[in-house]
């Protein structure tokens, strides 16, 4: 086994970044905000690159044909790199929605946020279905366990 972190000053391996993905799932279930999404995508999407490396396997054969994986990286992975590049240029037809909650007018009143829902954000994938960033991101982390425990990583 070979730990991610040679050559960098990062020291996780990647049941330490796994273990930072639940934590921050915790928080994002907890206090719904920008910073919070923000972290748990980023942390749980590139959890992928430290199981590939410390454990030899390879991304598409053994992360992506897992499950929903396939759809839950390409999400995750908009989620992040939205964040970090705030445009992305590449032919994804994802949405991030922001919905404040307000009665005001404010707010687009689309069909896909629920009077009495309050702040919702939710991302709207290629298929043009609409995810709350919630559920998503129990999805993801219901199936990054499944995925550990079925290949006995840790």
């Amino acid at each position: 086994m070979t730990a991610y972190y040679t050559n960098t000053f990062f020291t996780l391996t990647s049941k330490e970044l796994y273990e930072k993905a639940q934590l921050e799932y915790k928080t994002l279930i907890e206090d719904i905000s920008p910073y919070n999404i923000f972290n748990f995508f980023v942390t749980a999407y590139h959890l992928k690159d430290y199981i590939k490396s410390e454990f030899d396997l390879n991304e598409t054969d053994d992360i992506r044909d897992f499950g929903d994986m396939n759809e839950l990286l390409n999400i995750a992975g908009f989620i992040a790199n939205k964040g970090k590049h705030f445009e992305l240029n590449n032919s994804h037809n994802m949405e991030t929605r922001y919905y404040s909650g307000k009665g005001d007018g404010t707010m687009l009143c689309d069909g896909t946020w629920c009077i009495g829902e309050g702040e919702a954000y939710k991302i709207m994938d290629n298929e043009e279905i609409i995810h709350s960033i919630q559920d998503l991101a129990k999805r993801f982390m219901d199936e990054w366990e499944k995925f550990i425990d079925e290949k006995e990583l840790f």
